[in-house]
């Protein structure tokens, strides 16, 4: 939906394609709700995802890539968000650096609000991740050639990381549950 809105004032045959399976995973989808089960593990988790530069079909991409988040607890997910990239990534993994800083912010909030509820997470934070240049990146502050140009507020990631707040750890993409938030996926993998 986010994507589609961004072509309301011009839009083509690959949005009016795009609409029809929105549509039609509204309609598949009716009767599914969010289910917070006792049984299930209170300890939050996370996914994240971006694409790099994507070009929808707009005549006026600006190259600015999409994050996109989602955070589970208690077997429901929590918290999740989509929204572009405020700079142009250089790379996919710059653009997947930028969408972990994104997550960990949320992810320190998440991590407060439920120890003011009674229920500290004691573990650092599991989030998803399927790049693996960006999970290097997290983990290896010595790497300044690759990493210079990129801004030094997204280096948050990498205190959270050495201060066992989070820890990414790689997830195939056939498993990312963030690329519905990103990208078009197929029916199947959103169901």
């Amino acid at each position: 939906a986010g994507i589609l809105s961004r072509s309301l004032h011009n839009p083509g045959y690959v949005h009016k394609h795009a609409a029809k399976h929105a549509l039609r995973y509204c309609k598949l989808t009716a009767d599914h709700g969010l289910t917070f089960r006792r049984s299930a593990t209170s300890t939050l988790t996370g996914q994240v995802d971006s694409d790099w530069q994507p070009d929808y079909g707009t005549s006026e991409s600006n190259r600015r890539s999409t994050t996109g988040w989602v955070f589970w607890s208690c077997g429901s997910a929590v918290s999740w968000r989509s929204s572009r990239q405020k700079a142009v990534a250089a790379s996919s993994a710059e653009a997947e650096y930028m969408a972990a800083f994104c997550a960990a912010r949320e992810c320190v909030f998440l991590r407060r609000l439920k120890a003011d509820l009674g229920c500290p997470q004691l573990p650092p934070t599991v989030i998803g991740e399927d790049n693996q240049a960006c999970i290097r990146i997290s983990k290896n502050p010595c790497d300044a050639e690759r990493t210079k140009h990129i801004d030094g507020k997204y280096h948050l990631v990498r205190d959270l990381v050495k201060d066992n707040v989070l820890e990414l750890q790689y997830i195939d993409t056939n498993n990312m549950c963030a690329d519905m938030l990103t990208k078009f996926v197929p029916l199947p993998k959103v169901n």
